[in-house]
């Protein structure tokens, strides 16, 4: 299945959104909407975040899928058959288990980091954009 988003694609989204956004936008457009133009450009990046958001999660799932599978075959292996291998093999083998459970643990951490640094952007431009919010209703009035 084909990703509706990705990177490439997603710039060139809020690209355009930017682009026609400031295209629309002419001398004689009213203070109101002059006002509001920046509320929008920030509305714009925030659904960025969103979107670059869910696509880490995304991303996140499918690196885990292969791990997990791998976890799952070779946790069942050794349950199954543990009992009646050498003692060189039963440890080959549970060495392997805890090196796929370490992957696995690696790639969530460095997936939440990922998350964690788009959701301090995201906060952080949500902060400006009700500032921005609260500006225009103040100079509206």
């Amino acid at each position: 299945m084909e990703r509706e988003y990705t990177d490439k694609g997603l710039v060139s989204k809020s690209y355009q959104s930017i682009k026609e956004s400031n295209r629309n936008y002419t001398p004689n457009d009213s203070l109101d909407d002059f006002l509001h133009q920046p509320t929008k450009i920030l509305r714009t990046k925030l659904e960025v975040l969103v979107i670059e958001m869910f696509e880490r999660f995304n991303i996140k799932s499918e690196n885990l899928k292969p791990l997990d599978k791998e976890r799952i075959t070779l946790s069942s292996f050794i349950d199954r058959f543990g009992k009646w291998l050498p003692s060189e093999t039963f440890r080959e083998y549970r060495d392997q288990l805890f090196g796929v459970q370490k992957e696995i643990r690696k790639e969530k951490s460095e997936a939440w980091r990922d998350v964690v640094n788009v959701m301090r952007d995201f906060l952080y431009t949500w902060g400006i954009y009700q500032e921005s919010k609260a500006t225009s209703i103040f100079l509206r009035e």
